[in-house]
Parts: structure tokens; sequence; C-alpha cells
């Protein structure tokens, strides 16, 4: 029958009038169009309208009125319900007139989902009553089912949940053997018991419902459960389930044009994006989505949206915006009348007081929640988490009692973060005490809480988004260890502070380890929208910095458009994750046994950490972990990079100079780096200084400083031993103990763009004369980035020459300028690396920070997170014929075999030192990953 509602559409449409139908094949048509308003809505709308000009032109007044109920129950799911409500109101009215009564009270039903969106409760549970009363009064069950399904959703607006759940249980029983009936009966009785907060009964009906519907057939409705069972594991705080079933949704969704059930979905989804951490992507989510629901009549999901919107903006910071959404939001639940809304905006509302301090205010705002939702478990723990919040420091034991009871109701339902949250408050709370052992234990608990909640999610940003909006938590821990007196304290410091860390590095890389080599980039890209965008931003960046060099380059142009290409590639990327059935790792934190024997003999491995402004440092060896604490301050090293980056600077801008002149510049660069050694060397004792690997893990601003060029006041560091980066220590011990299959292929040798830089052509094709014959060289138009993305994955050793830029305003545009355009950070990233090394011959390629989190970024980060185990790249710029000798010589070592690639690079910076003596020029590559 749909093939014959489509064909007589395009005949329609054709300008060709359909042929007269048989009254059965009018009545086929209608229940046609009803089914159809659940699978593809404009074709619903469409055909009935076509069907209420038949059954005009040849059909009873039956035909009529049903024909006329098909197409408002397709304008309702289309939320074009001004119109869904008149068509129904016109059915009513062509049935009472034929006295068709049955049809009227049905009529009436599909007038009730119009009346509930438009907010208009009283009208729709008088219709709905109405309806029910007629068919009691035929004998006709089903059909006083059906009342009981709509009564119940208006019942639930109404913030009557309990008369909901007495309707729709009720009904099940006469709609057993209706599938479709039956889910909508089921996704609404969830929808009743989530608000009774019965998350248990709530997740089983869902279920029920999601089954019926695809039984039944119905795509657009099944994606409405997926998005109710989204919603309700977002509230439990099992935010990766939620991710998964938002996705589900979504792509059921997006073939259909049910724009409001979408921009419902999406709102609900920006409510958990806020809770992953990301409250600004969520912000904007919010506000794309709330003209949709506005435009489309939901005035409750409209008002929730705006609520959400305002708890966004208070996670972002944004005290202000926050205060006037959720003064909007308030005002449009008191027109619905909706109490259990308007105490939960209370509670919204004592959150915003806290943060200004307005404490009084706050615990008011709380208890008049507390009056109205205590008896609803989840919303009962977060109004005893605000009052304990508020009481904090007024009254330490309602504080403590308020913790306590909201314990009991986290651990009942199992939600982690809530119980991050008690634990977090209690944790500060007994740290205020002095009571530090017990202060730990409740930090300690809050931190496994937040672990397994970034477990549970696959994407990176959710992930990192987790640890920096719980960050406080890490640092409350590290505080109270630092000061605590007994001697396992420096162990579980040093396990803690690396655990701080975002960490986004090393889950990229555990979870490349852990997936089958995936097909290559460009045979992807076509299929997957997310390669797609990172391709399209990676075009729209290299366009950017090609034009940044020109004078009549205008930022403001292109800074909406590329944000908003940003944006949309992070949704992608949060879906795409989401989805993917990839394996999940969780980070259990370090052991230091295990890192001592991961280090050689002659290894010493230095992970700084900062705390308050304080820089402190924990050394581990064979002989033990060892932490020293106050050794500097981030104001005395931003201060000395200040300096020692003007140095270099102009150490690099200067060429030919006098011996004297070179001299002076030697000396102006030294008394930084001997200052930075008196801070960051010095302290750390005779197991650092005696040590032939050193081993550095920085934090921060730390990561700027070429700890191998530091002066101990006779010579450079460089001259006695090596030195390795790393990022973290886990990424150390998970690098050094991961077994992976060696790379297919030889090395590959990449001349970018040569403009302004003739020595590429000639570094490239040297470069790959010493890497023997089975190296391949890509110079001149053959250096393109796809060519790159092809014969990257398979290379042993990567080695790429070219034009280098960082961006630290936006990261993902840095990149390497190949022959076409530039190789960007999403480019790397879409590949899968098995080299051992990745040599970047580019100016600022290295370990460049520019995000939020702790972690370098940039190119850097890019090439590790693809698979690469080593890397060599340049903290600042550097000359040409520099660094080719650097290289050349660097290259002739690594095939001795001897030491490795940190041993090859120290003697290569030996070699270069020895006739360029200025750091500028000898210092500026550095080796981070794990040696070979």
């Amino acid at each position: 029958m749909f093939d014959r509602i489509c064909a007589m559409i395009a005949s329609v449409e054709a300008g060709a009038m359909p042929a007269t139908l048989s009254r059965d094949e009018l009545d086929d048509s209608i229940e046609a169009i009803g089914q159809l308003a659940m699978q593809d809505v404009p074709a619903a709308v469409r055909g009935g309208r076509i069907v209420v000009d038949i059954a005009d032109a040849c059909g009873t007044p039956a035909h009529q009125a049903r024909s006329r109920r098909a197409l408002s129950r397709a304008f309702a799911w289309e939320s074009s319900y001004d119109k869904a409500l008149a068509t129904a109101q016109d059915a009513v009215r062509v049935a009472e007139a034929a006295e068709l009564f049955e049809e009227a009270g049905r009529a009436r039903l599909a007038s009730m989902h119009a009346l509930t969106e438009m907010g208009r409760l009283d009208d729709a549970a008088s219709a709905g009553l109405a309806a029910r009363r007629r068919f009691e009064s035929m004998g006709l069950d089903a059909m006083a089912a059906r009342a009981d399904i709509n009564l119940g959703v208006v019942y639930q607006h109404l913030d009557q949940p309990n008369q909901a759940v007495e309707c729709l249980t009720r009904a099940r029983t006469p709609l057993a053997n209706e599938p479709a009936v039956l889910g909508h009966l089921e996704n609404n009785l969830g929808e009743s018991l989530l608000a009774l907060d019965d998350v248990t009964g709530a997740e089983a009906a869902f279920l029920k419902a999601r089954e019926a519907f695809e039984q039944a057939g119905a795509s657009l409705t099944a994606a409405i459960a997926e998005g109710n069972l989204a919603d309700l594991a977002a509230r439990q705080g099992h935010l990766g389930d939620a991710l998964r079933w938002f996705e589900t949704a979504r792509v059921r969704l997006k073939d259909t044009d049910a724009s409001g059930h979408m921009a419902r979905l999406l709102a609900e989804r920006a409510e958990a994006i806020a809770s992953v951490g990301l409250a600004s992507s969520a912000c904007a989510a919010f506000e794309e989505v709330l003209p949709i629901l506005d435009e489309a009549g939901l005035q409750v999901e409209a008002a929730r949206a705006r609520r959400g919107l305002g708890r966004a903006a208070l996670a972002a910071g944004d005290v202000s915006r926050a205060s006037t959404m959720l003064a909007a939001a308030a005002t449009a639940h008191a027109d619905l009348g909706h109490q259990t809304l308007r105490a939960e905006l209370d509670l919204d509302r004592a959150r915003v007081a806290s943060r200004q301090g307005r404490f009084g205010e706050s615990r008011r705002l709380a208890h008049a929640a507390m009056a109205v939702l205590a008896g609803r478990p989840l919303r009962e723990i977060e109004c005893r988490i605000v009052l304990a919040e508020s009481c904090m420091s007024s009254d330490v034991a309602q504080a403590a009692c308020e913790l306590d009871a909201a314990e009991v109701l986290a651990r009942r339902f199992d939600v982690p973060p809530m119980l991050a949250r008690i634990l977090h408050l209690r944790g500060t709370m007994r740290a205020s005490q002095g009571r530090l052992g017990l202060a730990f234990a409740a930090l300690s608990e809050a931190i496994e809480q937040v672990e397994r909640l970034r477990g549970t999610v696959q994407a990176d940003r959710c992930r990192s988004g987790l640890g920096l909006t719980h960050r406080a938590m890490y640092e409350d821990a590290l505080r109270v260890l630092l000061d605590h007196p007994r001697g396992s304290a420096d162990v579980r410091a040093f396990e803690i502070a690396d655990r701080m860390r975002s960490r986004v590095l090393l889950d990229q890389i555990q979870r490349g380890d852990l997936m089958a080599p995936t097909t290559p980039h460009h045979e992807r890209a076509s299929v997957d929208l997310a390669l797609e965008a990172r391709e399209r931003l990676s075009v729209m960046y290299s366009r950017i910095a090609d034009a940044l060099d020109g004078a009549d380059f205008n930022a403001e142009s292109w800074r909406s458009d590329l944000q908003e290409a940003e944006t949309a590639l992070e949704q992608l990327e949060i879906g795409e994750s989401s989805a993917a059935a990839v394996p999940l790792t969780r980070s259990l934190g370090l052991n230091v046994q295990d890192v001592q024997r991961q280090l050689g003999d002659t290894e010493a491995l230095i992970q700084y950490s900062i705390l308050d402004g304080e820089v402190f440092a924990f050394v581990v060896s064979g002989e033990g972990l060892r932490l020293v604490r106050r050794i500097g301050s981030t104001d005395q090293i931003t201060s000395l990079m200040e300096s020692l980056r003007f140095q270099i600077a102009r150490a690099v801008g200067h060429r030919g100079v006098s011996h004297r002149r070179l001299s002076r510049l030697v000396e102006k660069t030294t008394c930084p780096l001997a200052a930075l050694y008196d801070i960051l060397i010095r302290p750390l004792g005779d197991e650092v200084a005696q040590a032939g690997r050193l081993i550095v893990v920085p934090q921060s601003v730390l990561h700027m400083v070429p700890f191998h060029a530091l002066h101990d006041g006779i010579d450079w560091l460089v001259t006695r031993q090596e030195t390795q980066y790393i990022p973290s220590t886990s990424l150390l011990i998970h690098l050094r103990s991961r077994s992976r299959t060696p790379a297919r292929g030889g090395p590959l040798v990449v001349a970018g763009q040569s403009e302004g830089l003739p020595g590429i052509q000639r570094e490239a094709a040297h470069t790959a004369s010493m890497l023997g014959p089975g190296t391949t060289l890509l110079a001149g138009d053959d250096a393109t980035v796809q060519a790159v993305q092809q014969a990257a994955p398979d290379a042993s050793v990567l080695h790429l020459c070219g034009h280098g830029r960082f961006m630290a305003a936006h990261v993902g545009a840095s990149g390497i300028r190949m022959a076409d355009r530039w190789l960007s950070l999403h480019d790397v990233q879409s590949m899968k690396l098995s080299a051992d090394l990745v040599i970047l011959s580019s100016c600022e390629s290295g370990p460049l920070r520019g995000g939020r989190g702790d972690e370098p970024t940039g190119l850097f980060h890019g090439f590790l997170s693809a698979g690469a185990s080593g890397l060599l790249a340049s903290m600042w710029r550097v000359s040409d014929a520099t660094a080719s000798f650097l290289l050349e010589s660097f290259h002739a070592h690594a095939q001795n075999g001897v030491g490795g690639y940190v041993s090859a690079l120290r003697e290569a910076q030996m070699e270069t030192l020895s006739s360029k003596p200025h750091p500028a020029h000898w210092a500026s590559f550095v080796f981070a990953g794990v040696n070979s």
C-alpha cells in the first residue's frame, strides 16, 4: 500500500489527477497514511492532503473524518501543531455531524497530541476525558485504553506522574496485541516513571517501547524511545551509555523530516555534553536548537533547553548569562504550571547564588526545592549537595549531615558524578579540619568515580573535558598528600600527579594499539562524515595559513566560519566515537615499582608537577622515588622563558656576526639557561647529576624548557647527559611495554613546498640517499597531502621537510606545507602509523603548549597519537642550513645503531655545537617518545 501512496503522490505532483479510489482502496490509503507518519513524515503529509481531497470528492463522511485524522497525525509528527489541531477539530466536526461518535472520539484523541505540545494541557485533558467516557459507554475497551495513553501524557505534563502511571498501566492489557500503540504506551510510561525517579521501571519501559516500535517498523518512534534511554542514562551519570543511545537515535532521525523531534533530542544530548565538561560546546548546541523548538511550539522542551543552557553557562563560568537563561526558563515553566520543573529551577538558582557567595539565598532556594522534590531520589541528592555546599563555611555539622544523606541515596542508585561531588566535598571538609588521612580517603574515592566515568566515554574530547572539570579533586588530593607526614604519601602523590594530567595522548595511543589496522584514509573519506569534515577543515586551515602572510588578510571574515566548522567536527567526533565498537581504556594508575623496572641502570626519570604556582619534582631511579619540594615557581620560570625566547629569536635572526658579537649573544642566552638549571636540575641531587640519561616529564610551561641546553655554570647539560622527553610517565610505561607489528615498508622522506627554503629539496634527497635503497622519496609535485597519507602508514621512518607553523588559537591548523596544501594536525591524526621514528624538519614542530590541559599540542601530539613510537622535532624557528647539518649528523649516528635515537641526537648536537656554539642552533631539536 505504501507503494500505491507513493505512486499517487508522484502522480499528483506531476500534474495528473489520481484515479478514483474504491471505498476499500480509500480505507487502505487512510490506514497507510497513519503508518507512514511514523516512518516518512514529509511523504505522510503530502499523501494525507491527497487522500483528504479524494475522500471529499468520492468518499463517505466516515472517510472524510478518518482522512483528516490521519493527516492531523502526520502534521503532529511534522511538529506543525497548529495545522494538526485545526485538522483534528475539522475531523471532529465532520464525524459529529454524521453521528459517527466513535470516529469523533478518535479525532478528539488526535487533537490531544497537538494541544499537549502547544501547552494547552487543560484543553487536552478535557478532550481525553470526553473521548474516554464516550468509548466506555460504547464498550470499546481498546479505544478507552488509547484515551488512557493520551491522558497519561497530559497528566505527565501537568506534573501528575502518579495519575499518568495509573492511566498507562490500566491501558496495557487491552492493547497487548498492537505493537505500535503498545510502543507509545511503554514510552510514555517510562517518562512518567522517570519523573518519579523509578529508573529501573523507566528503563524497562523504554526498552519495551523500542522493541515494540521496531517490531512495527516505526523507525521514528523507535528513535524517540532511544532518545529517552539516552536521557535516562545521562540522569544516572552513565554518560558513555547516554552518548551511545543519543548517537543511535540521531542516526535514525537524520533521514526524517521531524525537525522538532531532532531538536528535542539534540537539546537533551547537549545536557549530556555539558555533563562531560564540554560546557561551551553544550551552549552552542542549545543556541542552535532553541529557535527550532520555539518555532515548533514545543514549550516544555524549549523551557527545558533554556534551563539546560543556563546550567551549561554556569559550568562555563558565565554567571550573568546563566542567570538570564534560568530566569527565562522560570517564566516559561510558570506559564506551564509545572511545579516540579519550577523546583528544579529553584535548585539551579541556588547554585548560581552559591557561586556568587550568597549562601543564605542559596539555602533558602535549595530548601524550597527540597520541599517539592523530596521523595524523588535523584533530585533529592542534588538538593542535598547544594545545601551542603551552601553550609560549608557556616555550619560544618549541617553540611556533613546533608552529605551523609546524599551519599546514601547516591550509592543506592549508583550515580558516579554525584558520588564524586559528594566525596570531593567531604574530602575538602575533612582537610579543613586537619583530618588528612580521612580527607585523602574521601578524595581518593572521588577520583575513582571520575576515572570510572572517563572509562565509559569513547570521545577524547569528553575524556579531556571530564578530567579538566574534575581537576580540582586531583589537586585537592595532591595538596593533602603533600601536607601528609606519613612515608607512603610521596608515592601516592607521584601517582596522583600523573593521573591529574589530561592523558588524552595516552588514551589515543592505547586505543590505536587495540584497534586493527584501518582502511586507508583516502578509501574511507567518501563514506565517513567525520573524516570528510576533518578534510574540509584541513583545507580551510590550509587556505587560512597561506593567507596569513598576505597584507589584505581579514581575520574577522573567516573566524565565524572556522568556529562553525570546528564545532560541527566536534559534534561528529563525539558521535563517531560514541557509536564506535572500540575497546575502552581506563587508567589504573602508576605503580612505582613498574616504573623502576622500565628504567635502565643509567636512567633517571624526573616528573615535574605544579600546584598553586609551586614547581616540585619526583625523581625515580633504581634507588627508589624521591620528592623534591619548592624548587621554584611558575612565575620565575615564565619570566626566564620569556627572556630565553627573546635571546633565541635574536640569535636565529642574526647571520654572519663577528666572533665578539656571537660571544655576547651566547653569554646573554646562557644567563636564563643557567638560572633554569639552578631551579630545575641542581636541587635534584646526585641521582640526577650522575645519570647517563634523563627522562624528563614536563608540565605546563615546562614543556617549553630545553632541558638538554641548561647550563650548570661550567658547561651545557648535553655535554654530560642524554635527554629524552615524554608527556607523561604513564605514556612512557605504555610505550616501552607494548608489543607492535613492525612497519611493512622502508623509510619515507618527504620534501614539502620549498619556496623560500631552497635547502629543503637538497636535504630530502641527501637524507633519502643516506637511509638506503629501500627509501621512498616524495618531492616536488608528488609531495601532496594525499600521497603522504597513503605512504606514511607503512613507513619504518618518516622524515618530513618543509615550512612549519604552530597556531595557538587554532591548534588543528598547525602543520607542514606540502606541494598542494598544509598537512594539518587533523590530517596527521587520520593516519595510523607504525614508524619507530618521525622527524619533523620544520620550524615550531615540537612540544608547544596550546590547550587548557597539561599536555603539549600541535604536530608533536598528532604524530605520537597516530602511532609513532618516537619523534624528533624543533622547539623554535631554525635555520635551513643548521637543521640540515644537525639532522644529517643524526642519521649518520642513528645508522650506527649504538645507543638509539636519543644517543644519536646528543652526538649530533655535540657536533653542531662545536661549529655553531649558540643554543639557538644546536639545541633546537628534541626527542620525545621511546628510544629505539
